[in-house]
Parts: C-alpha cells; sequence; structure tokens
C-alpha cells in the first residue's frame, strides 16, 4: 500500500461507513420445542411429539419425575421467556412415545402427591444474578401458561433450567419454552444497499377445512376481526371454489396450477412432468419456502417439497408455525421470495372433542349447553365418530348440530388470532403493505346440512371456499368481485404478477376471467358450474345431477330429468374442459422429470383413518 493509499484509507472507511445502513431492530423468537436440538434433556424427557391433555392436541415435550431441561439464551432487548404445559390426569391414560406419534397405555400409581415445576435463571455476565420461580402444576390436567420478564437483562447470554417433581404416575406436557426479545440485525454493507429497493413477496396462506362463510365481514356467524381486516385490505372474490374436495388433489391443483387428476391417488407423487409453482418461482431468482403441517398429505414423498428452497412438515400447532414463519421472513425481508403457508386448524380432531381450541374442553361444552361428558369415552375417536355418522353406523346426539358448530368456530376464532399475529409482525417489519398475499382453504367442512358430515362432497359447504387477495399496495383494497373463480387460477395469478409466462396452464389470472367462464372441480366424480347453474357427475355410475343455486341455493332439489338441454351444455363444458387438460399434460410429459416418491406407511395410514379418511371408523 501506497503513502497515498494509508492517507485515503480513512476518509474510506468513512465513506463506507456512511453508506452502510442503519442497525434493524427486529422481533425474534427462539423456540425450543420447536427445535429440540437447541436444549439439553436430561433423562425422562421425551423429544417433542403430539400429545394429548385437558381436551387439547399439542405438539410438547414429556417430562418424568425428576427430568429437567438446560436451554442457552443469547437475550436481546424487552426480552420475555414464555412457558406453558399441563400435568397427567391420573384418571388418563398416559401417552408414550412409538416412532412420531403416541399411542394410549396404562398409568401405574395413583397420582397423588405434589406436583411442582420448578426454574432458574442465571445471568452470565453478573455472578449471582438469578430468577428463581416456580408453580404447583394444577391437577386436573388444565393448561397453565407463565410468562418471564428478561427486560432487565438486555443484550446479554443466560441459562434457563427447568426441573419437575412429579407424583407416580404423573407426566407434564411443556407445549411452549420460546424465547421472543428484540435484536439487532447488523448493519448493512454498500453493497447489500444496492439490493432491489421493495423485492416482490408473496404469501399464500391455505387453511385447512376453512369454509366459505367462516370469516365474520363476509356474513360468518364468527368473530374474525383479524381476517375481516384482511377483507378491508384486500379483493375478495366469490364464489370460489376448491378444485377438490380434499386435501391432497386441491393442494395439487392450488400449488401447479393443474386439476387434480394430476394427484397421483393416495399412494403417489403428483406427476412429476408437472411444474410447481415453487418450481417456476425459484427459476426466477425467489427464495422458496414452505411450512405445512404434517397432516400426511402435503409430506414431501408426495412431490409437494418440489422447487422449495425449504419445506418443513411439521406436528406443530399453528402458534409455533407462526413464529418459526416470522423468523424467516424477518431474516428475508430484503430478498424476493415466495413463502407458502399450510395450517392443519379447524380440521376435525383425533382426541375426543370433535373440533379442538385453546381454552374450550368438555366443561366449557357442559357449561355452553348444558351437555355432560360430550365427545368421545376414550382417547382418539372424534373423527372416527364424526365418519361412523357420514357413513350411517351411529346417530347423531340431540344437540349435535348447534354444538359441531360452535366447537368448529371456536377452531375458526384460534386461526383468526394467530393469523393476526402474523399479520401484526408484518406490519412492524414494514411488508405487510407491499406484500402480495393470497389467503384461501383447500376445501371445506359439512356441519349436518343435508345430514352431511366433515368433507369430501360436493356440497357448497365443502366445494366454497374464501379467497382473499391482499396486493402490494392497497391495489383493489375493499374490492368484492362477484365472480366465479377457483384453485386452477391463483397459480396463472400469481406468475402474472410478476410478469411470468403461464400460457401452459388451463386457469387464468384472475383480472382476465371471463364473466361467464365455468369453474371445475373434482378428482373422481366431477363438478361444473357456470352461472347459477351446477351439476355433478359421478363417472362411476354415469349418473349427473344438476342444481339451479339461484333458486335452490341449498342444492335441494336435482332438475336434470326437466332440464335436459341445461344439461347437455354441462357436459359439453366437462368434456371440452378433460380435452383441454389432456393436451396439456401431454405437452408437460415431453419436458418430464423424476420426482421423489413414496406411499403410505401404516403409520400413516392409522393417522389418516383417525381423521376419517381411506375409509376410518
Amino acid at each position: 500500500m501506497t503513502r497515498r493509499q494509508r492517507r485515503l484509507l480513512p476518509l474510506a472507511l468513512i465513506a463506507f461507513t456512511a453508506c452502510a445502513g442503519e442497525p434493524e431492530r427486529r422481533v425474534r423468537f427462539d423456540d425450543f420445542v420447536a427445535h429440540p436440538e437447541r436444549a439439553e434433556a436430561s433423562a425422562g424427557v421425551a423429544a417433542p411429539a403430539t400429545i394429548y391433555c385437558g381436551d387439547e392436541t399439542h405438539y410438547a415435550y414429556t417430562l418424568e419425575d425428576g427430568a429437567s431441561l438446560d436451554v442457552p439464551l443469547e437475550l436481546g432487548r424487552d426480552g420475555r421467556l414464555v412457558l406453558s404445559g399441563c400435568l397427567s390426569h391420573p384418571s388418563q391414560t398416559d401417552d408414550i412415545e412409538t416412532g412420531v406419534w403416541r399411542i394410549s397405555a396404562p398409568v401405574t400409581g395413583d397420582g397423588a402427591g405434589p406436583a411442582r415445576v420448578s426454574w432458574r435463571l442465571r445471568h452470565d455476565g453478573a455472578p449471582g444474578a438469578e430468577i428463581d420461580g416456580g408453580l404447583d402444576a394444577a391437577a386436573d390436567a388444565s393448561w397453565w401458561r407463565r410468562e418471564i420478564d428478561l427486560a432487565a437483562w438486555p443484550d446479554e447470554a443466560a441459562a434457563f433450567h427447568l426441573e419437575v417433581e412429579l407424583p407416580p404416575g404423573r407426566r407434564l406436557y411443556l407445549k411452549d419454552l420460546y424465547l421472543e426479545h428484540q435484536v439487532v440485525d447488523p448493519p448493512r454493507t454498500v453493497g447489500e444497499e444496492r439490493r432491489e429497493e421493495d423485492p416482490p413477496q408473496i404469501l399464500l396462506i391455505s387453511i385447512d377445512t376453512l369454509r366459505a362463510d367462516s370469516i365474520g365481514a363476509l356474513g360468518g356467524a364468527w368473530a374474525t376481526p383479524q381476517l375481516d381486516r384482511l377483507v378491508r385490505d384486500g379483493e375478495v372474490w366469490s364464489p370460489h371454489y376448491a378444485a377438490a374436495s380434499w386435501t391432497k388433489p386441491s393442494h395439487a391443483s392450488m400449488l401447479t396450477g393443474y386439476p387434480p387428476q394430476i394427484y397421483g391417488g393416495e399412494d403417489g407423487p403428483v406427476d412429476p412432468a408437472v411444474t410447481t409453482l415453487a418450481e417456476r418461482l425459484h427459476a426466477a431468482g425467489f427464495k422458496t419456502r414452505g411450512l405445512v403441517h404434517d397432516c400426511v398429505w402435503l409430506n414431501p414423498k408426495f412431490g409437494f417439497g418440489r422447487g422449495f428452497d425449504e419445506y418443513d412438515s411439521t406436528l406443530w400447532q399453528l402458534d409455533k408455525s407462526v413464529r418459526e414463519a416470522v423468523d424467516w421472513i424477518a431474516d428475508h425481508r430484503g430478498e424476493r421470495f415466495f413463502f407458502f403457508f399450510h395450517a392443519f386448524e379447524p380440521h376435525s380432531d383425533f382426541h375426543r372433542l370433535p373440533y379442538e381450541a385453546p381454552g374450550v374442553s368438555r366443561e366449557t361444552v357442559a357449561d355452553e349447553f348444558g351437555t355432560v361428558d360430550y365427545g368421545c369415552t376414550r382417547s382418539r375417536c372424534a373423527s372416527a365418530r364424526l365418519t361412523r355418522i357420514k357413513q350411517g353406523k351411529m346417530r347423531t346426539l340431540p344437540r349435535d348440530p348447534e354444538i359441531l358448530r360452535w366447537l368448529y368456530g371456536k377452531g375458526v376464532e384460534d386461526v383468526d388470532g394467530q393469523l393476526g399475529l402474523l399479520f401484526e409482525h408484518l406490519r412492524r417489519l414494514g411488508l405487510y403493505d407491499r406484500m402480495l398475499i393470497v389467503f384461501t382453504a383447500d376445501h371445506g367442512e359439512s356441519l349436518l346440512e343435508h345430514g352431511a358430515l366433515l368433507h369430501g362432497n360436493w356440497s357448497e359447504e365443502v366445494l366454497r371456499v374464501p379467497l382473499i387477495v391482499k396486493w402490494p399496495g392497497g391495489t383493489h383494497a375493499g374490492d368484492h368481485r362477484r365472480q366465479l373463480s377457483s384453485s386452477l387460477d391463483l397459480v396463472p395469478t400469481i406468475l402474472e404478477s410478476q410478469g411470468l409466462p403461464h400460457d401452459d396452464l388451463i386457469g387464468s389470472p384472475l383480472h382476465q376471467r371471463r364473466a361467464d367462464a365455468p369453474v371445475f372441480s373434482g378428482s373422481v366424480w366431477t363438478m361444473v358450474r357456470r352461472g347459477d347453474l351446477k351439476a355433478i357427475y359421478d363417472p362411476r355410475s354415469d349418473v349427473w345431477e344438476l342444481f339451479d343455486l339461484a333458486t335452490d341455493p341449498g342444492q335441494e332439489h336435482d332438475v336434470a330429468a326437466e332440464r335436459k338441454g341445461d344439461l347437455r351444455q354441462m357436459a359439453g363444458l366437462l368434456h371440452r374442459f378433460r380435452l383441454d387438460f389432456r393436451q396439456r399434460l401431454a405437452a408437460a410429459h415431453k419436458n418430464s422429470r423424476t420426482s421423489e416418491s413414496g406411499g403410505l406407511t401404516p403409520e400413516d395410514r392409522e393417522r389418516l383413518r383417525s381423521l376419517g379418511y381411506l375409509g376410518g371408523t
């Protein structure tokens, strides 16, 4: 280095500092249940898995008497450590881990004696600085929650130790152990400052089993203030139809833009010749992230992970998934990305209550409806009971219609609250207004309309789902488009928004749909709707049904026999649609590729039967 270069070096450093951005502060979550590799567990601690306690299903650690957890904490500003758990009831069967899920096993011991959860926080940088605490866990298998304020220990390292003292036969389920705090990101370098000023960012949210009439602002009966705000901020399309009446084929269409016939059946992968939305966006330079609930059907072995830089199929409940999404989006907020976010709630549940929500138990059902011990008398039978009613093998109880709607609605309200937290964090990051958010569902749910339950049928309650598109910059905010659309239109819409080609797809960008264009749904049975006419075809029996929803919104009266001309037109629409699809699929096969694949394991089949799939009882 020359003398002149040495003289100029301080000036260069000053210029670099001036050009670099200021440090950015944001919320971060360190979740030690979702990421158990960050914690040190003693003997007597079972790795997190799905457990059932207090009439709720959660993903949690299981701790035996004398077990302990140790967690290192790197504290930012305004930190708080959140814990929540539940003590197994001595009268219930306990859960022993077998693989990913747990099965019932007898409890040993009468459960009498103290149940104490104790913890200690130690400040690594200040000897003697400690926070001790604890609680006597409730004996009635109810959930507890504690928050430990760490604001007095900013930007320091600490250690957290938790241990339990339990009577024989009791287990502690630890659902939450996470740190929420403010962290400061390092300032951007000059090179990073030259990145796109407002990179395109896309969030596709799919809520499993969400009916079109779930949202309060759209006529729903339940309190959904956060989704109501999304309605005001976005553009609503209705009636909007799912491409299929159950999870796997519906998501296959949602994530490819192809009709659901490409879903691969129960055991096979999505057709590997079909290019997914994630593959298209990844090729266009987007970071791609998928976070889904492991309901089996969206497992990456079925090809749903194709095109994603990261694709996680987890057993987490929605609150954990929201925290994970917030952290990932914050880490990538300066990049173009596509995030696919799937939540299992408010789908029917496995255990004693057919639909679950935090704070809802058989006792709260009894208080609300005067029905004692509503639900199953044994573990893991709630969805199975609904399936048996659906199959005509069991009768409904007198207040089932009211209770099922109430329970389902509590699940909807929980989804609303959790998504509200996600949207609020996006606002704090300055991303919400400029992000493209597409909110929808894979199918709805029958709640004893027409005597039907669950899904898999062709009723409006199952096929119609919400569609809210929040465009960047508030474009079309508050608009309500009363026009037919389907999930086949989502991929073309997203690609069109980024100026990417989509001519190979059968759907249309939403703003290019013709007002008289029909919609189609179904992987075996097939539904076609144009205007107010809705036709359903069963190829196995070669039988058609036709309904005029203008005069028969409840789909009660089949008019196929008296309106044969209309039926022929609907059949012609379906015939042309199938020809078009086959031609497009044949073209896709010219550039076919291999894909990860795999069939259902025995454990997969057991879980699906407990949810009412595969003819489960």
